[in-house]
């Protein structure tokens, strides 16, 4: 009897061990006559085939031209990690490959707005402006998207956050380096060079101003520290604006559905003076990103907008809850667990480990 009780709670944990979240296709929304899209998207690691100097970016290179220098900088940029260190000692990010990455990126902007894409596409990983110009021109060109946006930031890897936009820029894009301070619960050697936070400001088309901030938190390997810092930053650069400018901020937040639940970085310190994302609509959505390891949902990839927007906001322009969704549709994005399926030249499915959140904005 004990035995068979044995056998029974093993298969019982051995199940429990392989199920696959539940696929989640949101339903299509319909886009008001002269509403406008928001995006936000980590593309995962769009980098051109070349060396950029002084970058790690050794990895996203064609394995015919990693002689021993490479070699020796891959194994440099990774000496404790073996799984980064393998990816940059043997992965072929050839022409053909990087053609590929980019087609299946096309494929996902396309779902939005029955091909033309999001009026403003705020990304994460890309390496340079010369990639994403590549990217525009030769991918997208017919979605009528004006010259990229980019600041090269400190990112030792070489990924920086960036926008496209069919709205016209007002005034210089700006990169705010997040202001790190050591304290008891971070040290002086875990403050890292990391990703900026991305200004632009656009013209919306009755004239009103649309101030827009990308970002792209320190990963989960990074202390907690360094997110909640970057979280108080966002409201730093949003109290230098004028109190009436429209503000919509939106990208890769690094935090997890634990540590949110541990700490509130959103549903709570954000959540008191923005709109959430998630918060707000997309009510079915299990999240944007999967950790299979944990199997375990979180909503990396948010997009928060200021008060005014909001639906009982006395701003021109209001945020559309119903609209905020996930941009999960194209045939590359759903692996065969319903996650999000990593890009992968071995694979047919495959483009990024993230889903993209997507919401509207429209006059009142």
């Amino acid at each position: 009897m004990l035995r068979l009780l044995i056998l029974i709670l093993t298969f019982v944990a051995f199940v429990s061990c392989i199920q696959k979240p539940k696929p989640v296709f949101t339903p299509g929304y319909q886009p008001a006559e002269g509403s406008l899209t928001v995006m936000t998207f980590n593309v995962q690691n769009l980098f051109d085939t070349e060396d950029d100097l002084g970058k790690n970016d050794e990895t996203f290179m064609p394995l015919a031209v990693k002689d021993q220098k490479i070699k020796t900088a891959c194994h440099a940029a990774n000496p404790e990690n073996k799984r980064y260190l393998d990816e940059c000692l043997t992965t072929d990010w050839s022409e053909r490959i990087l053609k590929m990455k980019m087609k299946r990126l096309t494929d996902v902007v396309r779902q939005i707005k029955d091909g033309r894409g999001p009026d403003v596409l705020i990304l994460q990983e890309v390496e340079n402006i010369k990639i994403l110009e590549r990217w525009r021109t030769e991918y997208l060109g017919k979605m009528g998207y004006q010259p990229a946006l980019l600041i090269e930031g400190p990112d030792p890897r070489g990924i920086d956050v960036a926008m496209l936009s069919r709205l016209p820029t007002v005034g210089p894009m700006n990169l705010h380096l997040i202001p790190y301070k050591a304290n008891d619960k971070l040290t002086e050697q875990q403050i890292r060079p990391t990703r900026g936070i991305l200004e632009g400001t656009f013209e919306l088309p009755d004239k009103t101003l649309l101030t827009v901030l990308g970002v792209h938190f320190p990963s989960q390997a990074a202390p907690t520290e360094t997110r909640k810092q970057a979280v108080e930053f966002i409201n730093t650069i949003k109290s230098k604006l004028p109190a009436d400018r429209l503000v919509v901020v939106g990208g890769d937040f690094n935090i997890s559905s634990d540590e949110d639940y541990k700490t509130g970085y959103v549903s709570r310190t954000l959540a008191q003076t923005w709109g959430v994302s998630h918060l707000m609509g997309c009510k079915d959505c299990p999240g944007t990103t999967y950790y299979h390891k944990n199997r375990s949902w979180s909503f990396f990839d948010i997009l928060l907008v200021s008060p005014g927007l909001l639906p009982e906001g006395t701003s021109p322009w209001k945020v559309v809850p119903e609209s905020i969704r996930l941009g999960n549709e194209s045939i590359y994005q759903m692996s065969r667990f319903g996650s999000p399926a990593r890009f992968s030249e071995n694979r047919k499915d495959g483009v990024s480990d993230h889903w993209p959140m997507v919401m509207e904005i429209m006059k009142r």
